[in-house]
């Protein structure tokens, strides 16, 4: 991962970063068709697809897209799965409802990646450190890599066959910060990991290489001496039937058939609301008017 240094965008030749949609996979790579084949990270291959999922998100590059899938019965013949046409989950042709798991995750079917603990507080990670500059990279050469976002943010990813113990400059104040990728901050206290930065802005990293989920990543809205003025608001605690989920589908056909106008709408609902608006896209619109798998949500602090 070293060769994604602090060039990596733009520096590579890439569209400017306010033109560029970023996604890791989509409903039809995800699939093997088109550009990429066998090599398209997915759901599927749920550890590395976080860590992909995570960088992209840490990263100010371009307008992030996340994934939000269903299961379908692959069976593969002669390497290609031969039920890549499978829809989502039906009852005779009718689309079954999602259920929500204990842990907020989906069930029924869904996979929703949108809702992993990982990738959710990712989302909320990119809006803290939203407008913050690109700081402090380093990597051991390897597969071991870290950066920082102002004196907000901060991720290590260990992606090494070996652990990872180093001490990083992170940029970020004096404070005991929860790791937001193994757990969250509930009731003043962390649920996973926690770590301690100094006054100098230094925090000890260990990473073990066999570990679920091997990066940790910390924010200043988890930093139990700093989050008092942090709004806790994610996109999975948007309630069902709220106002703002019954105008989705009104939403989704205004970016379908006038998109310039859907733009400057999300434009000003977000700096009304002082919130990003982030796309969670696979799928299309039914015959019924209801989408499955496409959300526009709000999901910022």
């Amino acid at each position: 991962m070293h060769f994604l240094n602090r060039n990596w965008g733009e520096g590579w030749g890439m569209v400017p970063t306010d033109r560029a949609l970023v996604f890791v996979d989509n409903h039809d790579n995800q699939r093997g068709h088109g550009a990429g084949g066998a090599s398209i990270l997915t759901f599927w291959d749920a550890r590395m697809y976080k860590i992909a999922v995570g960088f992209m998100l840490a990263h100010p590059y371009g307008f992030t897209r996340v994934m939000s899938s269903y299961r379908w019965d692959r069976r593969f013949v002669n390497g290609k799965d031969v039920n890549d046409w499978i829809g989502p989950p039906n009852n005779n042709g009718a689309i079954k409802e999602v259920t929500i798991n204990a842990d907020s995750t989906c069930g029924n079917g869904g996979e929703g990646e949108h809702r992993w603990r990982q990738i959710r507080n990712m989302v909320a990670f990119r809006n803290v450190v939203n407008g913050q500059p690109f700081a402090n990279w380093w990597d051991n050469g390897s597969n071991q890599v870290a950066f920082g976002r102002g004196n907000k943010g901060f991720i290590v990813f260990n992606n090494d066959d070996w652990s990872l113990s180093a001490k990083l400059q992170t940029g970020l104040p004096a404070g005991t910060y929860c790791d937001v990728i193994s757990g969250d901050k509930s009731n003043g206290s962390c649920t996973g990991i926690k770590v301690q930065v100094s006054g100098d802005g230094t925090a000890q990293f260990s990473i073990s290489n066999s570990a679920e989920d091997p990066f940790i990543a910390i924010h200043s809205c988890f930093c139990l001496e700093l989050a008092a003025h942090c709004k806790h608001r994610f996109p999975h605690q948007t309630p069902q039937g709220s106002a703002f989920c019954n105008i989705l589908p009104f939403l989704l056909q205004l970016w379908l058939h006038i998109p310039s106008f859907m733009k400057c709408l999300l434009r000003s609902v977000s700096q009304e609301l002082q919130l990003s608006i982030h796309i969670v896209a696979s799928g299309t619109l039914n015959g019924s008017g209801r989408f499955h798998d496409l959300l526009i949500l709000p999901d910022a602090y």
